[in-house]
């Protein structure tokens, strides 16, 4: 995966979001309505203290994305997660989650971030990193 970057989601983004969005939720039985995800990501996206969406690419197009929120914590007034993360299985691999996650966290201590915390497979089970 030489040719993996990220780049960060804009609201003119928001027509690809929603169709990988509408993809994650099939595959996770979430359910998915249009105009409720619409305004979740336009309010994610128009709240950048709060949040950031990055699309994950491969040699230059947008293959999935992430969401990283970010908040306050009991030992620390700023932490972040990775709330919603989505790749085709097809191009899974626990190497791209690394590197992923590697990412996630770069942006976390350019924001000032010093817990980040990631989810561990399909439950909510949370591994905690202090920055």
């Amino acid at each position: 995966m030489e040719n993996l970057r990220f780049r960060a989601a804009t609201i003119a983004d928001i027509d690809c979001l929603l169709e990988m969005k509408a993809e994650y939720c099939n595959r996770e039985d979430i359910c998915f309505t249009t105009n409720e995800a619409r305004d979740s990501l336009l309010g994610l996206l128009g709240s950048p203290a709060q949040s950031s969406i990055w699309f994950v690419q491969l040699d230059g197009a947008n293959v999935g994305y992430f969401i990283l929120l970010f908040g306050g914590g009991e030992f620390t007034d700023r932490t972040a997660m990775v709330d919603e993360l989505y790749v085709p299985v097809s191009i899974w691999t626990s190497d791209l989650t690394h590197k992923i996650t590697s990412f996630a966290v770069q942006v976390c201590r350019s924001n000032g971030v010093r817990v980040f915390h990631e989810r561990l497979g399909n439950q909510w089970y949370l591994k905690t990193t202090w920055l």
